[in-house]
């Protein structure tokens, strides 16, 4: 097993940390790491895919450190209509497709205000978008996002809280809350779920997770992302070791056994995002 991580307070708890925002009228900047065309497991369609800085889990398995690090020579700071003007020059493959605009990380709900003026310029274009998040995010900001968004792609490491605790440095109970709020008010949910060998692709953890979807009230389709190496070479520029102590990347987890397991809860389980 992977070695334990300090456990973090809530960051929405932190003053110097915006929490869900006013509507305001001055303009707001963001800071994104990354910006990535013709996504194909982001989201339905053909994508853009922007991912934004800052996350408040730790988990060792994790495939953007970059996106957890304070400073990064490719951090850039962008207006949302800046970046609303890059992204439109994909419009054609989004109406072509039924693709769009997918706000990743890191956790995109750390630059909450942001994220929610990126999302009111895309609707005011027409442009279909969707948010990939960790689920671990004040319930408030959470819920203002999910009303501005077509999809909410929402990343399910595991289902114990202790071991979630140990592993990513955050309390599951929040992000399940949330989970179920947003099911609860017929938002449209994908749950996509890393499958990291040792860590979380055991039966029993497979059955866990079945039984917590299967529990909802609307939302039904499982997204299992296999783990892979193509991490490496930003874990060695970074000067970190990878595969992290205690993490083994060459198992890899059965995929298809998986997604027959979960099936048996009559879900709709795809293999990639």
């Amino acid at each position: 097993m992977a070695p334990a991580v300090q456990v973090c307070d809530p960051w929405w708890g932190n003053p110097a940390v915006r929490k869900a925002p006013d509507r305001r009228e001055e303009p707001v900047n963001g800071i994104i790491f990354n910006l990535q065309r013709f996504c194909i497991h982001d989201g339905p369609g053909i994508r853009t895919t922007v991912f934004l800085k800052g996350c408040p889990l730790k988990c060792p398995w994790c495939h953007n450190p970059e996106g957890r690090l304070a400073d990064f020579p490719e951090d850039r700071e962008v207006s949302v209509g800046d970046l609303l003007q890059e992204v439109e020059c994909d419009r054609p493959f989004y109406e072509e497709t039924g693709g769009g605009i997918t706000f990743s990380g890191g956790e995109p709900l750390v630059q909450g205000d942001f994220l929610l003026e990126c999302l009111d310029a895309c609707r005011k274009r027409g442009l279909r978008t969707a948010v990939d998040t960790c689920g671990y995010a004040p319930p408030e900001l959470m819920q203002q996002v999910a009303a501005r968004t077509d999809l909410v792609l929402f990343d399910l490491k595991l289902t114990d809280e202790v071991r979630h605790r140990e592993l990513t440095g955050a309390p599951l109970a929040p992000i399940l809350a949330n989970l179920r709020e947003l099911d609860v008010r017929g938002r449209r949910i994908w749950i996509r779920l890393p499958l990291v060998p040792g860590i979380n692709d055991r039966p029993a953890d497979l059955e866990a997770v079945g039984a917590l979807v299967a529990s909802l009230e609307a939302t039904r389709q499982v997204h299992l992302l296999p783990f892979h190496k193509l991490a490496a070479a930003k874990y060695h520029r970074l000067g970190r070791d990878w595969p992290p102590a205690g993490l083994d990347s060459r198992v890899p987890a059965d995929l298809q056994e998986a997604a027959a397991r979960l099936r048996r809860y009559g879900l709709k389980v795809v293999i990639g995002g």
